[in-house]
């Protein structure tokens, strides 16, 4: 499916950042970067550094980050911003 999409949701302690679909995401955790696109196994992990939203325009959002944890299940990712490890 070429028009599949991930519906995400970045948040931290007092509001939603980003709530919207996406084609696929990239970041960094202890072992590399990774990306998650669409049907993509269910996977949970620290962030070490930035999270890029990628857009269906070519377009990627930005959030620079080092503390948040991912979790991704079933085209639905949630990304917690601001946890202390």
């Amino acid at each position: 499916m070429a028009d599949a999409k991930i519906h995400v949701i970045v948040r931290d302690r007092n509001k939603v950042l980003f709530d919207g679909l996406s084609t696929g995401l990239s970041s960094k955790n202890s072992k590399g970067i990774f990306d998650i696109l669409t049907n993509h196994a269910n996977f949970i992990s620290l962030i070490n550094e930035t999270l890029y939203v990628h857009q269906a325009s070519g377009h990627d959002l930005t959030f620079p980050m080092n503390n948040a944890i991912i979790k991704a299940k079933e085209n639905y990712v949630e990304v917690y911003v601001g946890v202390k490890h």
